[in-house]
């Protein structure tokens, strides 16, 4: 008793190009128009991005088996829906990359996705339907969480108003703020279930204590997206955005040659085995997904719907805890910023870094352009892509792509800080966007990319540093003893910095001269920084001015100052050291 099938009923919101409009379209749908829609527009971010990956499998899935004409690769055999049987053999892993690139050519110079989709998709139909008594969609069924199944009696209850992430509101906490009124707050559409429910299997947190029962103790998932700092590429239509982030050569953890297992393809029962028993690490008590296609379509819960749920009635669902995936050095990932651990549990690994609420993307270009620790896989693979172009036919297509402006796209879900819970709490949203030449410089040294992390570094030192003494000196003479004082005076003028430093990263061409060019961010960053020390003076009252002439050191001691020291003292020695490092002083402002 299939009801609400994906692949036929409209649930995904997209921005139509020609119409400008946001509209629901069909699985199907979006795969035959994606070069017709701007992009993905769902209730948030974070549940575009859970989408777009679920999108991104199907990608991987298909074309992991057929080329860009729908025709299968001559050394894979499959059954009758389209299913892999057995692994591309090691000695034919160059010829299939090469095909693979192939593919991933051909389908950008058509500007638009073929059949084949479509058709494997006809193939899976019966495991697409929301609700199910067999193959419910990214759920387990009723006898995978009861009896002895699962540690405790029953599953943990979630309701419409908690799984609905605009709203998020337990059964203790009242929303005060909710976009629906609270006699409607329990209520989805059949629509809206589909979306929150791929959203929540990657963003979850750990508020709920039911687990399975296990011979091994796990490690529970709180949503593999939830760890990660995302970062993804988007064009200029969803098909762009979709080609530029499907990166078909990924060969971390063998993922070339295994093959790919989406979800879809699995009942509930199976995928709960693989998780604790085929593919359970016993030494992290984690569960190792060795396909990006099941990667992209990982659950961090045994969920249960009633079949029988009604659309636009109370809702709520059952869920039981899976286990978390490897973290460490998981870098079959190409979706996210990555940070290598000189101390705590994973020292001496690599592992997933979120995004910070208070710390701008652009910050964090080092760790984006691989200057720093591990470039994302997306990064990586617009690298390939480039090395490839002069193979390439001299068409539009072509051309779109050695000149495309990169908008690098930042997401993470920020939560409450408590270990216990992990309560999803607001979106960290943010961008950049960079000449695709200047990220994909392979063959000149990459010396752009080292100038601008450079550049990066240079800029925050001048915050950090020279305008943190100014704003330590006005904590002195001010007598504040909070220590979050200075971390917020340059929280604001970061604040400042960022909108024009976006746009001027923006502006670099490749062919631009680098010195000029940093020069004309020194004296923008100049400006801005006395700007907003002037703010600083310009509230400042008579005791400011009288300043201090004597403070205390770090053992409480009195000190006796050389002079006397006041806001126009301050400003002038910042004034002073700006100037100093803009005329030539490097990075040796006081």
């Amino acid at each position: 008793m299939g009801k609400f099938n994906l692949l036929y009923e409209p649930w995904i919101l997209v921005v139509d190009e020609k119409m400008g409009e946001v509209k629901d379209v069909s699985l199907k749908e979006i795969f035959q128009n994606a070069h017709l829609y701007k992009g993905l527009a769902g209730d948030t971010r974070t549940q575009d991005f859970a989408i777009l990956r679920v999108l991104l499998a199907v990608l991987h899935t298909v074309f992991s088996k057929f080329d860009a004409d729908g025709q299968p690769y001559s050394f894979i055999k499959l059954d009758e829906r389209f299913r892999q049987i057995t692994k591309v053999g090691k000695d034919y892993e160059a010829d299939y990359k090469e095909e693979l690139l192939d593919t991933w050519y051909l389908l950008w110079e058509k500007g638009q996705f073929p059949d084949i989709i479509c058709d494997y998709l006809e193939k899976w139909s019966d495991r697409f339907n929301l609700l199910d008594d067999k193959y419910p969609f990214f759920q387990v069924l009723e006898e995978d969480i009861s009896g002895n199944a699962i540690t405790i009696k029953n599953a943990t209850r979630v309701s419409g108003k908690n799984i609905n992430r605009l709203i998020s509101e337990s059964e203790n906490k009242v929303a005060l703020f909710a976009p629906k009124a609270a006699s409607t707050r329990e209520c989805l559409t059949y629509a809206e279930i589909s979306r929150w429910l791929i959203t929540f299997q990657g963003y979850t947190g750990a508020f709920d204590k039911a687990k399975f029962s296990s011979k091994y103790t796990y490690k529970p998932s709180k949503g593999w997206l939830f760890d990660l700092g995302g970062v993804f590429i988007e064009g200029d239509n969803l098909f762009d955005t979709l080609m530029l982030n499907f990166f078909i050569t990924q060969d971390e953890g063998n993922n070339l040659l295994n093959i790919q297992k989406p979800c879809w393809e699995y009942s509930s029962n199976e995928i709960i085995k693989n998780y604790f028993l085929n593919y359970f690490d016993t030494h992290s008590k984690e569960a190792i997904i060795d396909n990006i296609a099941g990667l992209y379509t990982a659950w961090s819960r045994g969920i249960h719907i009633n079949p029988e749920i009604k659309e636009n009635t109370p809702f709520s669902c059952n869920i039981v805890k899976l286990p978390n995936i490897v973290h460490r050095d998981n870098f079959i990932e190409p979706m996210t910023l990555w940070k290598y651990n000189e101390r705590g549990d994973d020292k001496n690994h690599t592992t997933p870094i979120k995004h910070r609420a208070n710390k701008a993307f652009w910050r964090s270009f080092g760790l984006i352009s691989g200057e720093q620790d591990r470039k994302p896989g997306v990064i990586q693979w617009l690298e390939e892509i480039s090395r490839g172009l002069a193979d390439c036919e001299n068409n539009e297509r072509y051309k779109l792509l050695s000149n495309l402006k990169l908008n690098i796209s930042a997401i993470s879900m920020q939560d409450d800080g408590n270990a216990t819970s992990w309560v999803p709490t607001d979106e960290v949203i943010d961008y950049i966007s960079v000449d695709g030449h200047i990220m994909t410089d392979i063959d000149k040294d990459r010396a752009w990319v080292s100038k601008i992390n450079e550049i990066v570094d240079y800029t925050q030192h001048i915050v950090d540093k020279t305008y943190g003494i100014f704003i330590n000196d006005i904590k002195e003479i001010r007598n504040i003893s909070e220590e979050s004082f200075n971390n917020h005076m340059k929280e604001e003028l970061y604040s400042k910095i960022n909108k024009p430093f976006i746009e001027w990263l923006a502006d670099i061409h490749i062919d631009d001269e680098k010195e000029a060019t940093e020069e004309k961010w020194k004296k923008i960053l100049f400006k801005l920084v006395l700007k907003e020390a002037k703010e600083v003076v310009g509230n400042s009252n008579f005791r400011d001015y009288k300043g201090i002439s004597e403070k205390k050191d770090s053992k409480g001691n009195v000190v006796k100052l050389s002079g006397n020291k006041n806001i126009a003292t301050a400003y002038n020695a910042l004034n002073y050291y700006l100037n100093k490092v803009l005329k030539g002083g490097g990075n040796n402002a006081k």
